[in-house]
């Protein structure tokens, strides 16, 4: 990860990437998003657009619900796997 800025106040997320292998770095831009309490706790994103189309379309087709919840399998799939891959 090359950079990331949270804007609570306007519920916003930006980041920039760099995947392995990759010569450009990507941009997300998050909208919209909400922080969910309790048992089932996590993070549901609004609207998410990157640099690259294909990837926004295919955010809005798999993946439509756009939440990430807070329990072990996520937080170590996070931790472990993805930390491995954006360097």
């Amino acid at each position: 990860m090359l950079k990331l800025e949270i804007d609570s106040k306007q519920k916003t997320i930006s980041l920039e990437i760099l995947p392995k292998g990759e010569d450009k770095p990507i941009q997300v831009h998050i909208r919209n998003y909400e922080i969910i309490e309790g048992d089932l706790g996590g993070v549901k994103f609004g609207d998410i657009e990157t640099s690259r189309e294909w990837i926004t379309e295919s955010i809005k087709k798999w993946w439509p619900e756009r939440t990430i919840r807070f329990d072990m399998r996520n937080i170590l799939r996070l931790w472990v796997f993805d930390r491995n891959y954006f360097c």
